[in-house]
């Protein structure tokens, strides 16, 4: 306790182990001191289910965790829905250290999580499917790891027909799925009913079109009616040298963010600055992307904007209009995370707005520390020419661009399914000898689940992954729904032997067809459609990488059994060779080229690639030290190893 201020520090949730890193090994979940080595392994092919040249989806076989770290290379900032569909508490009493199940159960929510957020589209949600036990301690987890502004909400599922008899006290007869969005609960698009929007509009920001948010409120304090300036000049990029990774800019703020800088090193950008009276100023940003270094080594927003504030900025009127060199704590990016620039300058005649408030009887319709955030995430507006009042752009997606109308968060059994309903469809499954595996009874009934996407991954574009779902049901409703989909299965040897004998033939008996209204029974869903195609199958490599914290060592361990070449186009994100060539394609239809060991790339070589593999998206993976090479577009250089450890 400070004992000068004994209310002075924060809340926080903590457990054994909490700031160690999680993974499976040797039959057991294991926590261990995050400054020693970070290993990250490869994805890598493993077989294939079905047949046919469409991808329906991908199962991946590992732990979760591992899995995750190698997910991010595939799908960056593209998934829509995460479903956790977490183990219950006992489960862990067999493989968790001893004495330790509990804290690894709250490890493997805070570390899914977290290892989940790269891969989630900004608009993605993550939901955590638990038993009543635990749903308590699950919200707090999620909590500390999304923020209280990212709560979507908690669905209740009434998982059986009536409460027990057995029991002195109440019985348990919900289960919980708690709901967690990578962006502010402010930002989206209401959940429920499509119902399409008007006044949108479209600045070809990737997280798509927006309508503006309200700009004042009729109750609040003339205390917290801080007054405000618009940005003083008005903004051009007209060179670069950028990291991978999705970004928009803001040519009225100055903002250039990024949903996620996806690769490291020293990078710059030109800018040009106009003032009002249309004279111009450009200068070169230098800035930079590193590796991260700790598990809490996280990438911090600009915490005030220098023009934001009446009282308190930094504009300077009059003399030579110039740009403004940035503070060196802004320069400096961290990979697989956000990151921003808000750009400066100063001198000429700022331009300037008419209000710097709500008028009269009118309030922020958000706080202060809401609006910084969106001027530094490029997601503010203040209108067309930047002088009017600003507001909080809320984002709908291009293809589904719908207002949607509110929906109840109780689920009852006779509309969403019980128990019973998916414990008999697993059985009918079984008996149809398309299953062979044990009847798993904590199986969720299609129906939750297919309300689960219809809420929070309406699109048929929506990608899905599911962690946990060791019955498959998660997966077979996507490929119903046809929608893309992911699925971990966990390194058990339950989780594999589940796998091996109830999820996979599970999704193969959807993809033949099999999988009918007779044997789904009451756990039937209306108008689905099976489609025809393949799911890849994809393991966790022996081979790894290893990243030495301390000294900045990253080699490579490659076991005997697998191919070098096959290892590093996994760490790259492809993972199926081409026939006969040294080329691998990914999800996203990349193709990675790895440069043979034998051979050496130079500028001849490495115009042939692109000559060969014409695609939106080349990748060469090459040893050589190497770097002369000149610049192609939608071609990505990355050395082995060291570009390769994220």
């Amino acid at each position: 306790m400070n004992e000068t201020n004994p209310f002075a520090g924060t809340i926080e949730f903590n457990w054994p182990g909490k700031h160690c890193e999680l993974h499976f090994n040797n039959g057991k979940w294991q926590l261990t001191p995050y400054n020693k080595k970070v290993v990250k392994r490869a994805l890598i092919f493993d077989s294939q289910i079905g047949e046919g040249n469409d991808v329906l989806g991908y199962s991946i076989k590992g732990d979760i965790i591992s899995a995750l770290d190698s997910l991010h290379s595939f799908v960056p900032s593209s998934v829509q829905l995460v479903y956790l569909d977490a183990p219950r508490l006992s489960v862990f009493q067999s493989v968790s250290e001893s004495g330790y199940s509990t804290s690894t159960w709250l490890s493997l929510i805070q570390q899914s999580a977290m290892k989940a957020i790269p891969c989630m589209s900004r608009m993605g949600f993550f939901a955590l499917h638990t038993d009543e036990e635990m749903a308590h301690y699950a919200r707090i987890v999620l909590e500390e790891i999304f923020g209280k502004n990212n709560y979507v909400g908690t669905f209740a599922w009434q998982k059986q027909y009536a409460p027990q008899n057995d029991n002195a006290v109440p019985t348990d007869v919900l289960d919980y799925i708690t709901v967690f969005s990578k962006s502010p609960v402010e930002e989206l698009p209401r959940i429920g009913l499509l119902v399409t929007p008007k006044d949108l509009k479209d600045d070809g920001d990737f997280r798509g079109c927006y309508i503006d948010g309200h700009k004042g409120a009729r109750s609040g304090s003339e205390a917290t009616k801080f007054k405000i300036n618009t940005s003083p000049y008005h903004w051009e990029i007209i060179d670069s040298n950028l990291p991978d990774g999705r970004y928009y800019f803001d040519r009225i703020l100055g903002s250039l963010w990024f949903e996620s800088v996806d690769s490291i090193g020293d990078f710059f950008v030109k800018v040009k600055a106009t003032d009002k009276n249309g004279n111009t100023a450009e200068k070169v940003i230098n800035f930079s992307v590193r590796e991260r270094t700790s598990i809490d080594d996280v990438y911090q927003l600009p915490q005030r904007i220098w023009w934001l504030m009446k009282n308190d900025n930094d504009i300077v009127k009059g003399g030579q209009l110039q740009v403004s060199d940035l503070p060196s704590e802004q320069l400096t990016g961290i990979k697989g995370q956000e990151f921003s620039l808000v750009l400066k300058a100063e001198g000429g005649e700022p331009i300037t707005m008419r209000s710097d408030s709500p008028g009269a009887g009118r309030y922020w319709e958000f706080g202060l520390r809401t609006l910084i955030e969106g001027i530094a995430r490029a997601k503010a507006s203040f209108g067309g020419t930047g002088v009017a009042l600003p507001s909080i752009k809320k984002y709908f997606s291009r293809e589904d661009a719908k207002k949607i109308q509110a929906v109840m968060n109780f689920l009852p059994w006779y509309d969403f399914g019980h128990t019973q309903d998916a414990t008999q469809h697993c059985k009918a499954l079984k008996n149809a000898h398309i299953t062979e595996g044990e009847i798993n009874m904590t199986a969720k009934p299609q129906k939750l689940l297919a309300h689960i996407f219809s809420l929070l991954a309406p699109s048929k574009k929506d990608i899905v992954l599911a962690l946990g779902d060791s019955n498959c049901v998660f997966s077979g409703v996507a490929i119903k729904l046809q929608k893309p989909f992911i699925h971990i299965t966990g390194a058990s040897e339950d989780n594999l032997s589940t796998w091996e004998e109830t999820g996979s033939k599970r999704l193969k008996g959807v993809i033949d067809g099999l999988d009918t209204e007779d044997i789904e029974g009451n756990d039937a869903l209306p108008e689905t459609k099976n489609k025809i195609g393949r799911i890849d199958v994809l393991r966790l490599s022996d081979s790894y990488l290893v990243h030495n914290q301390k000294n900045g060592d990253i080699e490579p361990f490659f076991d005997d059994s697998e191919d070098a070449e096959a290892f590093y186009a996994g760490l790259a994100g492809a993972y199926r060779q081409l026939p006969e060539q040294n080329a691998y394609t990914g999800i996203d239809n990349r193709i990675v080229v790895v440069v043979p060991e034998e051979e050496s790339l130079d500028n001849v070589l490495l115009d042939s690639y692109k000559s060969k593999y014409k695609t939106g998206k080349l990748i060469v993976v090459y040893e050589s030290n190497d770097e002369s090479f000149t610049s192609m577009k939608n071609v990505t250089l990355k050395r082995a190893p060291f570009d390769l450890m994220i």
